[in-house]
């Protein structure tokens, strides 16, 4: 699949799965994202689920699909997990890789 060339996204079917810990200060958000379209140059939109964003929220996604993939069916559980509203195992999580706390926000724009 090819994106196209006018800066569009298009969308990745199926879905591709990513996990990533976001630091913020001194805590750090978990974050399990469902990729769900793609463009050119690189950028992902995704559903972020996290305990913060539970049922999923579109948003940009600042990893890249293949450093920061996860196997759809260990995602799908974590998900799961998230939705209920239950911790995610410790292990695990000390397994997801943690990006830096750029203090760019604006990257970070809501697009629903």
């Amino acid at each position: 699949m090819t994106a196209q060339e006018n800066g569009a996204f298009e969308r990745i079917d199926p879905p591709r799965y990513v996990a990533f810990r976001e630091a913020s200060g001194e805590s750090t958000l978990t974050v399990v994202a469902r990729l769900e379209a793609r463009d050119m140059v690189g950028h992902h939109l995704g559903y972020w689920f996290s305990e913060v964003t539970p049922n999923g929220l579109l948003r940009d996604v600042p990893v890249d699909a293949e450093r920061y993939s996860i196997d759809e069916s260990i995602a799908e559980d974590l998900i799961d997990l998230i939705r209920n509203g239950q911790s995610l195992p410790p292990r695990i999580v000390r397994l997801i890789p943690e990006i830096p706390d750029t203090g760019d926000t604006a990257r970070f724009v809501r697009l629903v």
